[in-house]
C-alpha cells in the first residue's frame, strides 16, 4: 500500500456518508475521491466504429494521388512498392481541374491568312532598341509560394518496415504557410491499442493524438499557426503477453528518429513544391508511448516534450533532459497525469525536479480527464503555447485524488500498468517516507531537511510482482512534527474543519493518542477496517488473511479491475487495486491499495473459456500494511503518528495475503443499480407578518 494514491489504511469512502464531519481517506484521512464509474468507452476508442475521417479531404486509405519515392531519399533498399504515398492536400487534385472543356480541335486556325501576312513590309530596322529604358520597366514582383494545409500517408515506409501492423506506416500533416524555408516538427508516440494488429493510425490514433492545429471540439478555435509538420508513425505490434502492446524499436536507436524526420521533410517538400529544413523539434507521447520517449531522450535533444499520462517507466532520461534545459533557460516540459494510477509515481518524481524552476514552461499537472482523452483535450493547447495555462480538467495540487476507472473496451489503457515494465516490478516509493535518495532532501512545508532513507527491498513477492515494503522512518522528531501541526491548529476557527481536527490532535497529543483519536473514524468505516488497524496497533506483526472471496463478492470495483486484466489475453495475469477503486468504504479503510493481484485459469482450460461462466479462476492477493507520512494532504499527521509508533515499537507493519477460487460468472457479476430514495415532501408554512 505505497503508491501515491494508495498508501495505507484510511481510505476515502466513495459512496458512504462521512459521519461526524471527519475527513475521508485518501491516505489515512483525505478528500473524497468520488464514485464516478465509466462504463462505456470513449467515442474515439470504439474499435467497431464506422466513423470515417474527413480532414482536409481524406476519405479513406485509397484516396488521393499516389506517388512513388525510391532511392532519391537515400533509401537504397527501398522497395518502390513500399514507397507508395497518399497525398491528401488542397493542392493535390489536379485531375479535378476542368481542362477538357476547352475545344482546341474546333479552333479555326486554318482561317487565319498567315500566307498573306506582309512580313516583308514590317519595318523592324527602325525599332530603336538602344533607347529602350529597361530600368524603368515596371516588373511585377514574383508571387510567394503558398502551401495549403494537407496530409500525406505512407502505406509502407522503408524505415518502419520492421514494425508489424496494419498500414499506413506513417501519417504526415501540415498547416497553411507562405514560402516556408524552415518548419517546426512534432513527432507523436502513441500508446497501446485494444484493436491489436488491426489498429489503424488514421482511424484509431490520429483523433486522440493531440496533433491538432485547432481545438478538435471546436474547430473554429485556432491553435498553432507557426509552420509545422506533424509526424505520426505507427508503432510495432508486439502482442507477446499483451495483445494491445505497441512499441517503437525502429525509432529508439540513435539516429533513427533523425532519419525519419529528414525523410518526412523531403516527402513534404516533394508534395508541396518547397525545400525546407527542420526548425524546432517537439516530442509528444501518450500512455505506453512514454517508454519509447525515455529511450529516445537518451540520445536526442528536443526543444519541447509533452507527455500525456505516459510516464509508466523510470523517468530518469526525462529528468536529465529537463535539468539541462532549465539550466540554459530554454525548452519546455509539460507532464499531465491522472493521480493514483501507474503514471503517478514517475510524474511526481519529475514534479520534484521541475517545481523549483517556477517556470510556466516546466510543469507537472494532474487531471480528471479520462486517460484516452487527455492528448485530445490538451495537445492542441500546448502546441499553440507551451507555457499556456491549460483549460478543461486540470486539478489543483490540493484537490482530492480522483482515480480513473478503466472504460469498457478501452484498449489504450489495457496492459499499460506499471506491472508491464520490468523496471517497476517491486519499485519502492521511498519519497513517500519523506525522502527521495540519500543525497536529496525532504520537501516538508517548513523547508528542506535531510532525512535517512532505508534500503527498500520487498521480502516477499507474488509471481513477478513484489509489493512495496518501505518501512518508513520518522522524518523528524515528534516534537518538531507537533510544532508544524500546532501552527495549523492555531489558524483554525471555532468550528474545526477535517484537516484542522486531525492537526489539533497531533499538536497536543502523543502518537498513541493520535492513533486512538483516529480509531473513531476507522470504526465508522466498518469492523473489518477497525480490526486491521487494531492489529497494527497491537504490534504483533503477524500476517493477516485477506478474504478474497468476500472482497470479490462485495466490491464491484475489484471485479471490474480483474475483468480488465483478463481482457488483455492469456490464461493468467497481474493487476493492482487502487484504494479508490473498491466502491466500498470498509474495504478502502481496511486494505488501502493492494499492490499484487494475480489471477489464473484453473485446468482444464477450454479454448473458449472466456465464454463459459463456469470457468474456475484462482485469485491471489499480496500487500504490505504500512503508512507514509510525507504525502501531501490532510492525512500527514495520522501517518506521521503511525510511523512514529512503529519506530517506538508500539505498532508494527504486517503482510496481508489471501487467495480464493471463483467462477467467471462471479467475476462478471454486475453491481445492482442503487435504488433512489423518494424525495421527502416538506410542507413549509410561512407566517404572515403583515
Amino acid at each position: 500500500m505505497s503508491t501515491v494514491a494508495e498508501s495505507s489504511i484510511f481510505a476515502s469512502p466513495e459512496s458512504t456518508p462521512d459521519p461526524g464531519g471527519w475527513p475521508t481517506r485518501e491516505d489515512v484521512f483525505a478528500e473524497d475521491v468520488g464514485d464516478t464509474e465509466y462504463d462505456g468507452e470513449t467515442s474515439w476508442q470504439n474499435e467497431g466504429s464506422d466513423t470515417e475521417l474527413d480532414e482536409t479531404g481524406y476519405g479513406g486509405a485509397e484516396s488521393g494521388e499516389t506517388y512513388t519515392y525510391g532511392a532519391e531519399y537515400g533509401q537504397e533498399d527501398a522497395d518502390h512498392e513500399e514507397g507508395d504515398l497518399e497525398v491528401d492536400s488542397e493542392t493535390g487534385y489536379f485531375e479535378a481541374a476542368d481542362y477538357a472543356e476547352t475545344d482546341h480541335e474546333d479552333a479555326d486556325y486554318e482561317a487565319a491568312d498567315f500566307e498573306n501576312a506582309d512580313y516583308e513590309d514590317a519595318d523592324y530596322g527602325e525599332a530603336d532598341y538602344e533607347d529602350a529604358d529597361y530600368e524603368d520597366a515596371d516588373y511585377e514582383d514574383a508571387q510567394p509560394v503558398s502551401v495549403t494545409p494537407g496530409r500525406l500517408l505512407v502505406k509502407r515506409h522503408p524505415l518502419l518496415r520492421s514494425h508489424a501492423g496494419t498500414p499506413p506506416d506513417l501519417l504526415l500533416e501540415w498547416n497553411g504557410m507562405v514560402e516556408p524555408s524552415v518548419v517546426d516538427v512534432v513527432v507523436h508516440l502513441h500508446g497501446y491499442a485494444g484493436q491489436g494488429a488491426a489498429m489503424n493510425i488514421v482511424k484509431h490514433k490520429k483523433p486522440i493524438s493531440g496533433l491538432d492545429f485547432t481545438d478538435p471540439a471546436n474547430p473554429s478555435t485556432v491553435g498553432r499557426t507557426a509552420p509545422t509538420l506533424l509526424i505520426l508513425p505507427r508503432g510495432h505490434h508486439q502482442p507477446k503477453g499483451n495483445p494491445a502492446r505497441y512499441t517503437f524499436p525502429a525509432l529508439t536507436k540513435p539516429g533513427a528518429l533523425h532519419r525519419l524526420i529528414e525523410d518526412a521533410l523531403a516527402r513534404f517538400g516533394a508534395a508541396t513544391g518547397t525545400t525546407v529544413r527542420r526548425n524546432r523539434l517537439i516530442l509528444t507521447a501518450h500512455s505506453g508511448g512514454g517508454a519509447a520517449l525515455m529511450a529516445i531522450l537518451g540520445h536526442t535533444d528536443p526543444d519541447e516534450v509533452h507527455t500525456f499520462d505516459a510516464l509508466y517507466n523510470d523517468p530518469k532520461a526525462l529528468i536529465d533532459w529537463a535539468r539541462k534545459r532549465m539550466a540554459t533557460g530554454t525548452g519546455a516540459l509539460r507532464v499531465l497525469y491522472r493521480p493514483g494510477e501507474g503514471t503517478a509515481r514517475a510524474s511526481e518524481r519529475v514534479a520534484t525536479v521541475v517545481g523549483g524552476a517556477a517556470s510556466p514552461n516546466f510543469r507537472v499537472e494532474r487531471t480528471r480527464v479520462p486517460h484516452n482523452d487527455i492528448p485530445r483535450r490538451f495537445g492542441w493547447q500546448l502546441l499553440a503555447d507551451a507555457s499556456a495555462n491549460l483549460r478543461g480538467g486540470i486539478v489543483a495540487r490540493e484537490s482530492a485524488d480522483e482515480l480513473w476507472t478503466p472504460q469498457e473496451g478501452d484498449g489504450e489503457y489495457w496492459g499499460e500498468t506499471a506491472w508491464e515494465s520490468a523496471e517497476y516490478l517491486g519499485e519502492s516509493t521511498s519519497q513517500e517516507c519523506g525522502c527521495q535518495h540519500q543525497e536529496r532532501e525532504s520537501f516538508e512545508e517548513e523547508g528542506p531537511r535531510s532525512v535517512q532513507c532505508p534500503p527498500k527491498f520487498a521480502s516477499r513477492g507474488l509471481g513477478a510482482c513484489k509489493p512495496s515494503q518501505d518501512d518508513c522512518k520518522p522524518a523528524a522528531p515528534w516534537s518538531e512534527m507537533q510544532q508544524r501541526f500546532r501552527q495549523s491548529c492555531s489558524l483554525s476557527t471555532h468550528r474545526l474543519d477535517a484537516k484542522s481536527a486531525v492537526d489539533c490532535a497531533c499538536a497536543f497529543g502523543d502518537p498513541r493518542q493520535v492513533a486512538m483519536f483516529s480509531m473513531a473514524r476507522v470504526i465508522a468505516a466498518g469492523p473489518l477496517a477497525a480490526r486491521l488497524f487494531a492489529h497494527f496497533l497491537g504490534a504483533s506483526g503477524t500476517e493477516v488473511t485477506i478474504d478474497v472471496a468476500d472482497m470479490i463478492k462485495r466490491s464491484a470495483g475489484v471485479r471490474d479491475k480483474i475483468r480488465k486484466s483478463i481482457a488483455r489475453g492469456g490464461t493468467s495475469g497481474m493487476t493492482r487495486i487502487e484504494q479508490s477503486e473498491y466502491r466500498d468504504s470498509e474495504l478502502q479503510f481496511a486494505y488501502g491499495a493492494i499492490d499484487c493481484v494475480q489471477w489464473r485459469v484453473l485446468p482444464p482450460v477450454a479454448k473458449d473459456w472466456r465464454k463459459k461462466p463456469a470457468t474456475r479462476l484462482e485469485i491471489s492477493m499480496l500487500d504490505y500494511y504500512e503508512f507514509h507520512p510525507a504525502r501531501a494532504g490532510v492525512s500527514q499527521c495520522a501517518h506521521a503518528a503511525c510511523v512514529e509508533l512503529v519506530a517506538r515499537g508500539q505498532a508494527k507493519n504486517f503482510w496481508t495475503s489471501g487467495s480464493a477460487v471463483v467462477t467467471l460468472a462471479e467475476i462478471n457479476a454486475r453491481a445492482a443499480a442503487p435504488v433512489r430514495q423518494p424525495r421527502e415532501r416538506r410542507n413549509v408554512v410561512y407566517q404572515n407578518t403583515y
